[in-house]
């Protein structure tokens, strides 16, 4: 996605802050309590206040499971909600959120491959998206066209027509 650190976490921080999105509750304090131990972690780091293995022997067994469910939540937006552009780069920027503090500082490798999945995913959803969107253009020129064929087509139009009836 190519955000800073920086516009990561004000991008995260003003989506939680607003609920635009309209999470469940649950969801919501999830998300926000994954985002606020990550954004706590990111800042000792920055602060270079503890080195990387002492915050890494901090996570305990609730951390994980924090991890767990949020990626969980994210995957549960992904899947049955409808995906504006806002709900996709949320899931996007916290997918990412998540896998760099994990590459980071936990090094799980269920986690890793969980974001990588689901960002994946993600991803192809959205080439097929535009995919989809031009191959309607390209139906809906073909049919202006077919339905306006001066005499120089006459030679192509059967060849066209050949081709419109193989691809219905």
């Amino acid at each position: 996605m190519s955000l800073s650190l920086e516009e990561t976490i004000n991008y995260l921080g003003e989506q939680l802050d607003s609920n635009s999105l309209n999470f469940s509750e649950i969801e919501e304090a999830t998300f926000q309590s994954c985002f606020d131990m990550i954004h706590s972690d990111v800042q000792t780091l920055q602060q270079e206040k503890e080195p990387i293995e002492n915050l890494k022997n901090k996570i305990n067994t609730k951390n994980q499971k924090l991890i767990d469910k949020t990626i969980y939540f994210l995957n549960e937006q992904f899947l049955t909600r409808s995906l504006s552009d806002n709900r996709v780069t949320f899931i996007k920027c916290m997918l990412e959120f998540i896998f760099n503090w994990n590459t980071n500082i936990l090094n799980n490798k269920m986690v890793t491959s969980s974001c990588s999945v689901l960002y994946q995913s993600i991803e192809i959803f959205q080439h097929m998206n535009k995919t989809i969107q031009i191959l309607q253009k390209t139906i809906q020129e073909y049919d202006d066209l077919k339905n306006w064929m001066p005499p120089a087509f006459d030679i192509s139009k059967i060849y066209c027509d050949e081709l419109f009836k193989q691809n219905e």
